[in-house]
């Protein structure tokens, strides 16, 4: 076996694992194989004989076949959850939360470690083991915790299999083989988990409401992802940007990303408090890191294997870093086999097999490159950030490529260029905005003072990579990218690296230069940033945005004082949140909410916006038990200590400089709100039904004609009359609505009779701005669209 015996076994190990599916089912068998093989390796060695470590290899790989088979599920045992998926009865099931819920906009996802169960007719409860996924509503889990012991009943049902992806086999790489959608949910106890793990969830909890407090949406979502692994609230749009550029790392708990990171803080520790203490605390920095964000096993593994990039970025000798890099691994597969087949785990150890085989190389070129213009001392310490903000992803990226084509279809071309644009500030960033949590867990406006630092790194972030995913051909698509692809990729790769040993000057000139233009670009774009925050002020006009959140519909107004003003508020959590962030000042608060309408379309959207950012009173109009989405809202508002006045007909909002909303018919349902500054009108249905339509038809004269006019229930036709929309003749209309409404709405016979006027819908323009000076009307549109 050579000078490294540990390497060898333990890639003979995760060898055996491998081709455990295609052998037969010895069970113990195995094991007397593998000690067998071993016993004879011993006395091999002991007789002087050459061969004894090809035995000891042979009990290496049985064992690894033994592990591969004694985890996998038996379906006849029926104290097994998974042996009663697909048996047509409606089951109740008794068991705890392993985790939180993973709360979605329209959905919820609960892990339960099962305990009991029951089929509906029965009394008896059978003893039952394993784990199960359930799919529930939002509104059913907002009060679960980690540890409660709850009873769920509806069908067990096998995860599906699709072709290109199987959600069968992901669940299954965590233990879950059997899924269930909730009818009826409830909670038998509380703390019923694991104490300390109990404790650690609720910090995370509180942490992460600090920071929907600090920074706005969409800064706020990255940073909970980058933080405390919780990407639940970064919005569709900046993830999908994130994925298209090859920097989705950053907010990913992986290896990868670890491993990236704790290279960047060991560099940046290092230089503060000298090399050993720098590895030290970036050590002591990711275990801290892991046990916030829960230390579930994809991030105890992510942690694992970034500690590993760590250690391999600092050995003394690479051949060590390969055995450790073995063993390690090797260990991974023993506690779980079926992690060999998690894409996340193969990008970890691609990632950082990429840093022990190419960051010194790579940096060391660089050095080479720069001596020819600078002294050898600069050279060295230029050559260290290059190493760090580009050349050591670089590193990563050439052997996670093909594993990311082969897996997700497509690859990312811009990485290239996106991620050294905006790796430099990950590791201030990530400093920064962990003190300004800490602190803001201590005392929230001391928290702030370091938060809005950090903002202009995190704006910078997102700014950047989307300015990246709107270039053409960000990504290629894999789909025909097999296992064959895989293997001449790594073959042409390993042909490149001899080819590149001897003829490196014009790669390294080639490098050198991207670094350039990929950093001033970057620096230019913050510094734009920071002088955009400080010099955004108030113009003494007013101003509406009706924001795109689905339907229902949410508009913001900033008043001609300053103030800003939130009608409405949509379906979707998610999108609000980051329409808000992304049209809020840095430290801007909302001073009043107008919650029109109090069907679950119109409020649900309001539930994370009060979590991150509370108003300073709230209009109310409606009545709570019109919705559960209502009424867990007016709930929520009371606990804050958030001050609600109900709206009555006739009543009106001041909003300063004459500006004001005036009420002009209240019911159960809303209200419908008349927003008047000068000559400026805006109705404003959002709580429009037949009692209200005519008290409304009845007072048209004193405030027709309009200059702006939304349309009522995403265009629901007799909630907009056409005859009556024509009475009021708006110069804009204005429609909220998602693309491809379930519900089909616009009406068809709406769009027809509106032909003549300006049409300006969400689902096609995207946020839709009114800007007036109280005569003259501005509009502008996120994305082109034709009224």
């Amino acid at each position: 076996m050579g000078a490294y015996p540990a390497l060898w076994m333990a890639l003979a190990f995760v060898i055996g694992v491998v081709m455990a599916p295609w052998l037969p089912r010895w069970g113990w068998g195995w094991v007397v194989v593998a000690w067998t093989s071993v016993a004879v390796a011993w006395g091999a060695r002991r007789g002087g004989l050459a061969r004894g470590g090809v035995f000891l290899l042979v009990g290496m790989a049985a064992l690894g076949i033994w592990r591969w088979q004694a985890v996998q599920p038996d379906f006849d045992d029926l104290t097994f959850i998974g042996a009663y998926a697909g048996w047509r009865q409606e089951a109740t099931v008794v068991g705890v939360l392993t985790e939180p819920p993973d709360i979605r906009d329209t959905y919820a996802n609960l892990r339960l470690r099962v305990e009991r169960l029951r089929f509906a007719g029965e009394t008896a409860e059978t003893p039952v083991h394993g784990l199960l996924l359930v799919r529930t509503t939002p509104e059913q889990t907002q009060h679960l915790r980690y540890g409660d012991r709850v009873v769920v009943s509806g069908w067990l049902t096998l995860p599906p299999a699709g072709a290109r992806f199987s959600w069968r086999d992901y669940l299954a790489r965590q233990g879950i083989f059997v899924t269930m959608t909730a009818r009826r949910l409830g909670v038998l106890a509380r703390g019923q988990g694991n104490p300390l793990l109990a404790a650690v969830y609720a910090l995370r909890e509180r942490a992460a409401a600090v920071v929907q407090r600090l920074w706005p949406s969409p800064e706020s979502a990255l940073l909970a992802g980058i933080l405390l692994g919780l990407e639940k609230g970064i919005p569709r749009a900046v993830y999908d940007a994130f994925r298209a550029t090859g920097t989705a790392h950053i907010i990913a708990i992986s290896g990868f990303n670890i491993t990236i990171l704790a290279g960047l803080f060991v560099a940046l520790f290092g230089r503060l408090l000298g090399e050993a203490r720098g590895t030290a605390l970036a050590a002591l920095a990711v275990v801290g890191y892991t046990v916030l964000v829960g230390a579930g096993a994809a991030v105890v593994r992510a942690a694992i294997m970034g500690l590993l990039g760590m250690a391999a970025l600092r050995a003394g000798r690479r051949q060590h870093a390969y055995t450790t890099l073995a063993v390690t691994a090797a260990v991974m597969t023993a506690f779980n086999p079926r992690i060999l087949g998690d894409v996340g785990f193969q990008l970890s150890f691609a990632a950082t097999l990429g840093l022990v085989l190419f960051a010194e190389p790579f940096q060391q070129a660089a050095e080479r490159v720069l001596r020819r213009w600078l002294a050898p001392r600069q050279a060295r310490r230029w050559a260290a950030p290059v190493g760090e903000f580009f050349l050591f992803t670089l590193a990563a990226q050439l052997l996670t490529l093909p594993i990311s084509a082969y897996a997700f279809h497509r690859i990312s071309v811009i990485s290239f260029l996106a991620n050294p644009a905006v790796l430099p500030v990950q590791a201030p960033l990530m400093v920064g905005a962990g003190a300004a949590v800490v602190l803001g867990l201590v005392w929230l406006p001391l928290g702030k003072m370091v938060a809005w630092a950090v903002w202009p790194l995190a704006a910078y972030t997102i700014r950047a990579v989307e300015f990246f995913a709107a270039w053409p051909l960000t990504t290629v698509a894999t789909a025909n990218f097999g296992v064959g692809g895989v293997v001449a990729y790594y073959a042409a790769l390993a042909a490149g690296v001899a080819l590149w040993r001897q003829r490196t000057r014009w790669l390294e000139r080639w490098r050198s230069g991207v670094v350039k233009a990929a950093l001033l670009p970057s620096l230019a774009v913050m510094a734009m940033l920071v002088w955009h925050v400080g010099l955004t002020r108030p113009d003494g006009r007013l101003q509406v945005a009706l924001l795109p959140v689905g339907n229902g519909a949410a508009l913001l107004v900033h008043t001609p004082t300053g103030r800003w003003v939130l009608i409405g508020g949509g379906e979707r959590g998610s999108a609000l949140t980051e329409a808000l962030g992304r049209s809020l000042p840095l430290g801007a608060r909302l001073d009043w909410w107008v919650v029109g309408a109090t069907r679950s379309e119109m409020v649900e959207g309001l539930l994370p916006v009060l979590a991150s950012d509370p108003p300073r009173a709230v209009w109310w109009a409606g009545a709570a038990q019109i919705s559960p989405a209502a009424r867990a809202l007016r709930d929520q508002l009371q606990t804050a200590g958030v001050p609600v006045q109900a709206v009555v007909p006739g009543a009106s909002l001041a909003l300063g400089d004459g500006a004001r909303l005036r009420a002009l018919a209240v019911s159960p349902r809303g209200g419908v709100f008349l927003l008047q500054w000068r000559d400026f009108r805006l109705l404003l249905p959002l709580g429009m039904d037949f009692d209200a339509l005519a008290q409304v038809e009845g007072q048209q004269s004193q405030w027709a004609p309009l200059t702006a006019l939304l349309l009522a229930d995403g265009g629901y036709a007799p909630l907009n009359p056409p005859a009556w929309v024509r009475r009021l003749e708006p110069r804009v209309v204005l429609l909220s609505v998602r693309q491809a409404d379930p519900h089909g709405r616009p009406s068809l016979e709406l769009l027809q009779a509106l032909q003549g006027f300006p049409l300006l819908r969400t689902d096609r323009c995207g946020r839709i701005t009114l800007t007036t000076d109280g005569s003259r009307l501005w509009t502008r549109t996120a994305r082109s669209c034709v009224p």
